[in-house]
């Protein structure tokens, strides 16, 4: 068997959904319907600094620029040599708290690299929270125009690392992924939220709203574990392996089991050998006072 094939990848700071072909076939075929745009619909979760317009785009070109020992994205014109980046965002949830924290559902068409990050930082001009990197290229550009606003404040950052602590982690997951079958059938695929994401919704009082949420994506998911033919017959090959390993368990179990009777039968013919020495010696007692008595009469006569 061919082993699974990436038909995308994720940054490894990034949460959630991610697709993989079972072979070549498959994965070419999903790779050409994605530059057609016809594969499938992705829906990415970011929480954000500051507040955003409800909804909206964000058309910026990127390109790729070295940044202490990594890459990042930053805008460039497509006449200087950037590529077409398209996002498209809608505002979920808002929470006023710490200058403004935005729960944003984004759909990045273009795929390009740290796309997301950088329409959040640099489009909208609400960096995400955990990614110091980007926000600090925000912070900069705003400081350097007069797009400067109080999210970028140094109270507020210091509000945010009150509620959601110091250092936290990249708050951007893959929530759900729409695909379309060979046969046009169209399945959604919807992860949950990580630990962090699910701790700073319960410092903003999201708790609620998020297990409707998860309610709502469990109905909508198409998958069920025990219809799955792959996990059948995956399941069936672990039992089948655990089945085959268990006989030598016995056989080993049977050899100690036997060792242990051994030892016990060892131990019995051991106290039968010293009751019977002492059965002799008690019987054997009183014939050796009489022979000592008989010893000390003779001696005074």
């Amino acid at each position: 068997e061919e082993p699974p094939k990436f038909v995308h990848r994720l940054s490894t700071e990034i949460t959630g959904v991610l697709l993989l072909a079972r072979h070549k076939a498959a994965a070419a075929y999903a790779k050409d319907m994605i530059t057609q745009r016809a594969f499938w619909q992705r829906d990415f979760w970011a929480l954000v600094c500051g507040r955003t317009p409800k909804s909206g785009s964000v058309s910026m070109p990127l390109s790729q620029e070295r940044h202490g020992t990594r890459n990042v994205a930053k805008p460039l014109r497509e006449d200087d040599g950037g590529l077409p980046a398209f996002t498209e965002y809608s505002s979920v949830r808002f929470s006023a708290l710490c200058g403004g924290l935005t729960l944003l559902s984004m759909n990045p068409y273009s795929g390009r690299h740290d796309q997301t990050r950088a329409h959040c930082a640099f489009g909208l001009r609400a960096p995400i929270v955990g990614d110091p990197v980007y926000y600090e290229l925000s912070n900069r550009l705003s400081e350097e125009t007069d797009f400067k606003v109080r999210y970028h404040s140094a109270d507020a950052r210091q509000e945010r690392k009150e509620l959601l602590g110091p250092m936290p982690r990249l708050h951007l997951h893959s929530r759900q992924l729409m695909i379309k079958t060979f046969a046009g059938k169209e399945v959604i695929i919807t992860a949950p939220v990580p630990d962090h994401f699910a701790k700073s919704f319960h410092a903003l009082g999201w708790d609620d709203w998020l297990r409707r949420a998860e309610r709502r994506a469990a109905f909508q998911a198409a998958w069920r574990p025990q219809e799955d033919a792959h996990l059948i017959e995956a399941l069936a090959k672990s039992a089948k392996s655990q089945a085959a390993e268990a006989p030598v368990e016995a056989e080993t179990g049977t050899g100690s089991e036997e060792i242990e009777e051994r030892s016990f039968e060892a131990e019995e013919t051991q106290e039968e050998n010293a009751e019977e020495s002492e059965v002799h010696l008690e019987s054997e007692g009183p014939k050796a006072s009489s022979t000592v008595r008989g010893r000390r009469s003779r001696r005074k006569s």
